[in-house]
């Protein structure tokens, strides 16, 4: 049995549970439900049941609130993954909200991972000085807390100097298209 098996098996039993405690009118809140709450919306979003991820995801994160207070790790965590949903759901404003919030409490390793993805957020809409700002400071936290060997510095590192490729590419094609819509008196009167 290979981990995604062992996972699918952990859906069913977790799903079952919480139905249980539903039909007999048990209250879940307790902080051992969040990792099954949180794996369930994994592997729903990762099958794209983009609306059950959410919901779970958005249970967990309610009863981390509720348990552990708005500012915890695990609470603000469990918001950057309703941040992850939404940017797969292609709701970039719902996502950017998520991450935000994250950015503005947080203060471990999460923090990061908001300010990387709300600069790709930033890359879809092409603010690409914006989405090098954000790449910029998720990879100078990387570098702090995790090093720069670290395999997620590393993909950070490649995400910012993409967007600055980018920015440079646009940056030659408008100075490019500027000099040849330029034409001098004589031209004209030819």
């Amino acid at each position: 049995m290979d981990v995604h098996d062992r996972l699918e098996e952990g859906l069913v039993l977790g799903t079952d549970m919480l139905r249980s405690m539903e039909l007999m009118n048990i209250p879940i809140i307790h902080p051992l439900w969040h990792p099954i709450w949180r794996g369930i919306s994994y592997l729903e979003l990762e099958k794209r049941n983009y609306d059950v991820a959410h919901d779970y995801c958005e249970l967990a994160r309610k009863n981390a609130v509720e348990i552990l207070g708005s500012h915890h790790s695990l609470t603000l965590t469990l918001t950057h993954d309703l941040g992850r949903i939404a940017l797969a759901r292609s709701k970039h404003r719902e996502a950017e909200r998520y991450y935000r919030e994250v950015i503005q409490t947080a203060s471990h390793l999460v923090k990061y991972d908001s300010m990387v993805d709300l600069g790709y957020i930033f890359e879809l809409r092409e603010e690409l000085e914006q989405a090098e700002n954000m790449y910029q400071r998720g990879l100078n936290g990387y570098r702090k807390f995790l090093g720069s060997g670290h395999w997620v510095t590393c993909k950070a590192e490649k995400n910012l100097s993409n967007v600055q490729r980018k920015r440079e590419e646009m940056h030659a094609n408008v100075t490019t298209n500027n000099t040849t819509t330029r034409t001098s008196p004589s031209k004209e009167l030819s």
